[in-house]
């Protein structure tokens, strides 16, 4: 089996320093001042929390740039606009998360006595906590998951092997926001 290559390494080296700058200074404090309640959390951490997100995109730039190649940047954000995909699947995309949330409201409200009544007027909220989410996953993450890793990895492997690489570098570089 091919090896990984230097430049996904950095890469993967990269989008984890990046992030964990960013992550590590809320984990310790919220630790030290023994928060629990994320309510009550100083606003820089929400600010931290989104630009640490951000590593896996800063590093696919950064090696973009890096390897130099002529149109490198354009070629790596046009990823953004990749829309094919038959009906079906955009019919899931858009739809699903809201979906979910409104059957995991459903199921709720059979369990009242364990999680309280829901309140039904939020549903309205719904598309738009799917827009506020953005940009502190897909945005941050994809580009570099997806946009510069996928395809670098599918070079040496299988589509397979290339995205359980991916899934394990990605799990460990969610671990300071658990």
């Amino acid at each position: 089996m091919p090896t990984i290559r230097r430049p996904i390494i950095i890469f993967f080296a990269l989008s984890y320093a990046w992030s964990w700058a960013w992550w590590l200074p809320i984990v310790i404090t919220l630790r030290s001042e023994g928060i629990t309640d994320l309510t009550t959390a100083p606003s820089w951490m929400l600010i931290c929390a989104l630009v640490g997100g951000y590593g896996p995109t800063v590093a696919a730039v950064v090696m973009t740039v890096r390897a130099g190649a002529k149109g490198g940047l354009k070629a790596l954000f046009s990823r953004f606009t990749l829309w094919r995909a038959p009906a079906t699947v955009h019919i899931f995309i858009w739809l699903g998360p809201p979906a979910f949330i409104g059957i995991a409201m459903l199921l709720a409200a059979d369990n009242t006595a364990l999680l309280g009544d829901p309140e039904w007027t939020r549903l309205k909220l719904i598309p738009l906590a799917v827009l506020a989410a953005l940009p502190f996953g897909p945005l941050g993450e994809e580009l570099g998951w997806r946009g510069y890793a996928l395809p670098a990895l599918q070079k040496h492997h299988s589509a397979l092997v290339s995205s359980l690489i991916i899934g394990v570098f990605w799990c460990f570089w969610h671990a300071p926001l658990f």
